[in-house]
């Protein structure tokens, strides 16, 4: 689970996410950006899929190699 929080967000304050990470089963991360507003894939979308492809690559499951 990626969670990116822009700040400010008058809609839905970063701190309202705060704990929720244990809910989640799988892992979790969350960041806040500021100067980023309520729609951060919008706002700044090539760090917004920066930011995800970052996530997945560090839990990819690695391929096994055939011979």
């Amino acid at each position: 689970m990626v969670c990116l929080h822009g700040f400010p967000d008058d809609a839905r304050p970063p701190v309202l996410a705060a704990g929720q990470e244990e809910l989640f089963t799988a892992p979790h991360h969350a960041e806040t950006w500021p100067g980023v507003g309520h729609f951060p894939h919008h706002e700044t979308p090539a760090r917004s899929r920066g930011a995800v492809a970052d996530r997945l690559h560090r839990f990819a499951v690695p391929q096994e190699s055939t011979p």
